[in-house]
């Protein structure tokens, strides 16, 4: 009866942390390449995914990522990252408030030419 207990307890507390995990917040719906927003509450940060290539981009205030945040916030590629050194596509995510209600939007900066892409919620 306690294994029982214990496993129940087990996998109870794996759904719980997995619930706290990275996951799709938006992904472009205007874009010839498709880039995913991955986010976790509560992080200073989220990745845009383009392929196999994930690139961190960081708020411009400093805040943390909130889904139904009440301002509007702006993550961009970090400039000291390795990934802006080496040249790769850099990203600016739009995360509109809760209160507009507006999609979110992503710019993407490759080869020197920008891309405004609009984005879809994944909720």
């Amino acid at each position: 009866m306690r294994h029982l207990f214990l496993i129940s307890l087990l996998s109870m507390s794996s759904v719980v942390w997995a619930a706290q995990d990275w996951k799709v917040v938006a992904e472009t719906t205007s874009c010839d390449e498709k880039v995913q927003i991955l986010a976790k509450e509560g992080e200073k940060y989220v990745l845009a995914v383009q392929g196999d290539t994930k690139t961190k981009l960081v708020a411009k205030d400093g805040s943390a990522f909130h889904e139904n945040s009440m301002k509007t916030t702006e993550f961009e590629t970090d400039l000291k990252s390795d990934d802006f050194k080496q040249g790769n596509p850099t990203y600016t995510f739009i995360q509109p408030s809760y209160v507009e209600g507006n999609p979110p939007k992503v710019d993407v900066y490759a080869s020197g030419v920008k891309k405004r892409c609009k984005m879809e919620h994944t909720r």
